[in-house]
């Protein structure tokens, strides 16, 4: 039996038409291959939607059908036949072996292209950015991605957009980890093609799914410490490489992005703050300590975020406002006494309202500021909105000759929300009129933790005889203006009083117990 197998073989390799059969199954496979290019050069050209975009003949050429090295194999399947008139038959069964081998392979390429040309092409895209041999050159990568983000085909598929952005965020993070220029230099090309197309992403994705905002949000922190931990330096120090550049340029981009996903959360309709919110949360609540001591300054990374005037300014219009100040806020953000001694974010996001309100405090005109108004209710839970309000208008106002006939001449532009109180039962008058006293006296006490320099006695005694002597028409809303004032002066000079003798007592008990002591 084996003696008639191997005289076949033997037979075979040295039939005299051999060569002239390997050739023409290798021409044979060779017109298929030219065949399904045509098709896909026509299909491509062809079709309005995808001219211009080189994203599919990229991966029909460099992945489906291989199209180097099939070169190279299409190169042994023409020449080996050449090599069958040699005499030993050994060597002629290599010859025929790799001959075999290399036809199979076109013959797989074959079939690949039949698969891409009829069937879902998502796998082969998504492999072609995930190809661990013949990996992207990187302009190919930057024109491939940015085809690929600059189609709307996707944006129903969320499932689909999610594997991708998991392979383009290993790339970038293969970048991120590594100090080749070449591979810096195009970074921002792909930020930038990502960013510019974000409006062609689903909402849901960008919104919900934790491969997309947490992963954005990391490498905002990444281009902070870079950036800063050069930055802090005494200047003589900062010599700027190239990647310091790149690191800048693709800083910016986050910037833009981590924007354009507060806007969309707050004013989109997709109605998918609480996501946001949580992987804002989480984030500042990994990072809110890290901080860069420079040779001048401190530079906290949570202060560096781009959220905190377009929450602001997007809150109050959103469809969600209720849930969002009563639900997802997150409450230790709020600005409140306990929150500002144990919270730095806290601290923050009362620094940036008053940055953020002052220009709309002194702003010319009568017109009610709604925006100014729900803010300045909802991120100071804890105190009686009207007579915060109030408060703030005083302090934010620019100064004056007569600062008390300012604020009593001027129209205030907010400060007209109260709260809401519910309740039922016989007692529900006692409640309201409780809660109402513990607001009152939480809006003195905050205001003197935050605004305690601006109301020392001596100013308070100054103001409260600027009033005595202003003079108004007893119905007219000056004359009211003024026994406000007048009531709010005395209930912070009472409070600070107060807290004198408080702190007096506190100090003569220690001394007691120091005493007993000994």
């Amino acid at each position: 039996m084996e003696k008639y197998f191997v005289c076949t073989i033997w037979s075979f390799l040295n039939y005299s038409s051999l060569p002239e059969l390997m050739q023409g199954a290798g021409i044979a496979v060779l017109t298929l291959l030219i065949s399904f290019a045509i098709g896909i050069f026509i299909h491509h050209l062809g079709d309005g939607e995808r001219k211009g975009n080189f994203l599919d003949l990229h991966v029909a050429l460099d992945h489906v059908w291989l199209f180097k090295p099939s070169l190279f194999i299409l190169l042994v399947v023409v020449v080996s036949p050449f090599f069958m008139g040699i005499h030993n038959t050994e060597i002629k069964a290599l010859i025929f072996l790799v001959w075999a081998v290399a036809l199979s392979i076109l013959f797989w390429i074959l079939l690949r292209l039949y698969v891409w040309v009829k069937g879902d092409k998502d796998d082969f895209r998504l492999s072609y950015f995930t190809k661990p041999f013949l990996p992207l050159s990187p302009q190919d990568k930057v024109v491939s991605w940015g085809n690929f983000w600059s189609a709307d085909w996707n944006k129903n598929k969320r499932f689909v957009e999610k594997d991708f952005f998991v392979a383009f965020s290993a790339q970038i993070e293969s970048i991120l980890q590594s100090e080749d220029k070449e591979e810096w230099d195009i970074l921002p090309k792909l930020l930038e093609n990502f960013s510019s197309n974000i409006q062609n992403r689903n909402k849901i994705f960008i919104l919900v799914f934790p491969e997309f905002f947490p992963k954005i949000l990391e490498w905002h922190f990444i281009f902070w410490k870079k950036q800063f931990s050069k930055f802090a330096k005494d200047k003589e120090d900062r010599n700027e490489t190239a990647v310091d550049i790149k690191t800048f340029e693709a800083d910016h981009i986050i910037d833009q992005i981590i924007r354009y996903v507060t806007k969309e959360a707050l004013t989109g309709n997709t109605g998918n703050s609480f996501s946001y919110f949580k992987h804002l949360e989480d984030h500042i609540d990994k990072y809110a300590k890290e901080q860069i001591i420079g040779s001048q300054h401190t530079y906290i990374y949570i202060e560096h975020l781009p959220i905190y005037n377009d929450i602001l300014d997007q809150l109050p219009r959103s469809n969600e406002a209720y849930d969002i100040w009563g639900h997802y806020f997150p409450p230790k953000w709020k600005v409140t006494i306990s929150n500002l001694k144990d919270h730095v974010v806290s601290r923050i996001w009362l620094n940036r309202f008053l940055e953020w309100s002052r220009s709309r405090i002194w702003s010319e005109g009568k017109e009610w500021d709604k925006d100014l108004d729900e803010v300045a209710k909802e991120l100071f839970p804890s105190v009686d909105p009207i007579i915060w309000a109030k408060i703030l208008a005083f302090v934010m106002r620019p100064w004056s000759d007569s600062r008390m006939k300012s604020i009593v001449e001027s129209d205030q532009k907010f400060g007209y929300i109260g709260r809401v109180f519910t309740g039922w039962g016989d007692g529900v008058e006692t409640d309201f009129a409780r809660q109402n006293e513990e607001q009152l006296k939480e809006a003195i006490n905050l205001a003197l933790f935050i605004f305690g320099r601006v109301f020392s006695i001596a100013n308070l005694d100054q103001w409260q005889g600027e009033l005595n002597n202003l003079s108004y028409p007893e119905d007219s809303d000056e004359n009211r203006k003024v026994g406000h004032w007048k009531e709010i002066l005395r209930a912070l000079k009472e409070r600070i009083e107060a807290q004198k003798s408080e702190a007096q007592k506190a100090k003569n008990g220690n001394k007691l117990e120091n005493k007993n002591e000994k």
